[in-house]
């Protein structure tokens, strides 16, 4: 990415009239007018600055223990929450030209009994001189032929990797991306989804498993007193059911929570507004509001489920239906991360029609 410095230049021009006399005239002809001059922007000449790794699970090679809501949309529809060390990632795994991480799993969740995927991600470059991975933050100041200098900090805290496919056999191909968060210091997040190509091009065994990661607080770390509110958000990428085959459209379901570590519970508050806008192919979009509460207790490892009742609202421009809200439960799974449970993080499935959740997702958030 090159950064140049644009200038914008209005021209007022005030054209003579030929041809006026006292009892009126006419205009005999209209000059063209000079050419306005292309304003001319310096080029940056010279950069330099410093890269460093964002503060993550993400940026540090490992393996870590997931939890993980497993999801299958086809043949037939099922959702659950993962075992305990069910689900491995393995982070930042630096090969040339490329940074992996794999998801493991411990029973043979993918198609054609696959339990593994790895996904790729490339560089970014930021310009002729700087390439950002992901989990990267560069502070990189720009010298310009005019003698300015411009400092700018590009941050690449999330993407989506590249897309990976595999042939496995019959003529069909296994195809998964990843959608990563570096998040937090101590805690991050992530969306690896899967789907299978029949040789005529059509797809199945379509699935995908929100995830968070990190590094959990222990449970002698588990504060026995006093109470702790949390700010969190989901990931947001691809929240909604219905909105399957439009990875990308989605919106981040604010989280709050608030444990009592005397009484060993911990309550949640889930909460999005509805929006809808258009699809690719002209239809359009619709993502859910949500409002779910529930309390939960906290265990002695340092997690916690929590049973959520409430509403999915769907706004009335959907298939010309009224405005209405649906009941809806679901469930929140997580923990604490880090020292003292500074932070938490976890997923969670609220609502069901044949056997999905309406909306489901990963989610992280700090001690406030």
């Amino acid at each position: 990415m090159t950064w140049s410095n644009r200038l914008v230049s209005i021209a007022l021009l005030t054209l003579p009239l030929a041809g006026c006399g006292g009892g009126g005239g006419e205009i005999s002809s209209v000059p063209n007018p000079p050419p306005t001059p292309t304003p001319t922007a310096p080029n940056p000449v010279s950069s330099s600055g410093d890269t460093v790794a964002i503060p993550s699970p993400a940026t540090r090679p490992g393996t870590y223990d997931a939890i993980a809501l497993i999801e299958h949309s086809q043949d037939p529809a099922t959702y659950r929450l993962a075992a305990p060390s069910e689900v491995k990632i393995t982070t930042y795994q630096v090969v040339p030209n490329f940074v992996n991480y794999t998801i493991d799993f411990s029973s043979p969740d993918l198609p054609a009994g696959k339990t593994s995927l790895t996904a790729s991600f490339e560089d970014s470059t930021a310009d002729e001189l700087y390439r950002l991975w992901i989990g990267d933050r560069a502070t990189i100041t720009y010298r310009y032929s005019d003698g300015s200098e411009k400092t700018s900090v590009i941050e690449r805290s999330a993407d989506i990797s590249l897309t990976d496919s595999e042939s496995v056999g019959d003529g069909k191909s296994l195809s998964h991306q990843l959608y990563y968060s570096v998040g937090l210091s101590y805690v991050s997040l992530g969306e690896w989804m899967w789907q299978t190509y029949l040789p005529n091009g059509n797809a199945t065994d379509q699935g995908r498993a929100y995830f968070v990661h990190g590094d959990r607080t222990p449970a002698t770390e588990i504060p026995m007193s006093g109470i702790a509110t949390y700010s969190a958000a989901s990931l947001g990428y691809d929240t909604d059911t219905a909105n399957r085959n439009f990875p990308g459209y989605g919106a981040p379901v604010r989280v709050a929570l608030s444990a009592d570590f005397s009484r060993g519970s911990i309550s949640a508050q889930l909460s999005r507004d509805s929006w809808v806008g258009g699809d690719s192919v002209g239809g359009t979009l619709t993502t859910l509001a949500v409002d779910a509460h529930g309390t939960g207790t906290i265990n002695s490892p340092g997690d916690f489920s929590i049973p959520l009742y409430g509403t999915i609202g769907f706004p009335g421009q959907v298939s010309g239906s009224i405005s209405r809200n649906v009941a809806a439960t679901g469930t929140l799974d997580g923990a604490f991360f880090g020292p003292g449970a500074q932070q938490i993080g976890g997923v969670f499935a609220l609502g069901e029609v044949s056997g999905q959740p309406l909306v489901s997702d990963a989610f992280l958030g700090t001690k406030n």
